[in-house]
């Protein structure tokens, strides 16, 4: 699962740390702009670092939980792929 969350210290998450090195293009547009459909609370678009794109599902903070989203397709905006994900669950944060 990929979350969208960077850790308070400023270091990185545990999936940045185990992430493989990212390539020369990565580097250069490190951001990727994504589509989310079917979430009540979502931001339709947003910007995402790409290498959270490598698993089919993204997690992403939200409120006091976390909305799930699995990788539906691509559609093509302005001659650029843009996946969309679609929304699959909720989940709250326990206490």
């Amino acid at each position: 699962m990929t979350e969208i969350t960077s850790r308070q210290d400023g270091g990185p998450t545990e999936a940045e740390a185990h992430a493989e090195p990212a390539t020369t293009s990565h580097r250069e547009d490190p951001l990727v702009q994504i589509e989310l459909q079917g979430c009540p609370d979502a931001v339709p678009r947003m910007m995402v670092a790409r290498s959270k794109l490598a698993d089919e599902k993204l997690t992403l903070p939200f409120g006091n939980g976390y909305d799930h989203f699995a990788f539906d397709r691509y559609i093509t905006r302005n001659g650029q792929l843009v996946p969309i994900y679609t929304w699959v669950d909720r989940t709250r944060i326990a206490e």
